[in-house]
């Protein structure tokens, strides 16, 4: 559960960085720069920002909930027993 905090970041980031001038159709990046292209896009980039923190929240709360139900369970089971 624990890599899941991890795994969803790095594919969120890894398609839009590496994809993005396929969504678009080009490459407008300059030669001899080096910036992400969506860089350019001021409302994609702000999405993306928001979008990111709302996914790795909502994956690390639903991750550190489920292992605290989880844990209260198990006391649970020990305490009637």
């Amino acid at each position: 559960m624990v890599a899941l905090t991890w795994i969803v970041p790095v594919l969120v980031f890894f398609v839009t960085i590496f994809g993005w001038q396929y969504f678009v159709g080009e490459r407008t990046v300059t030669e001899g720069m080096c910036y992400v292209q969506y860089m350019d896009e001021a409302l994609f980039n702000a999405l993306l920002q928001v979008g990111y923190v709302a996914i790795c929240m909502s994956v690390r709360l639903s991750v550190c909930r489920s292992s605290v139900c989880h844990i209260h369970e198990r006391c649970l089971n020990r305490l009637s027993d």
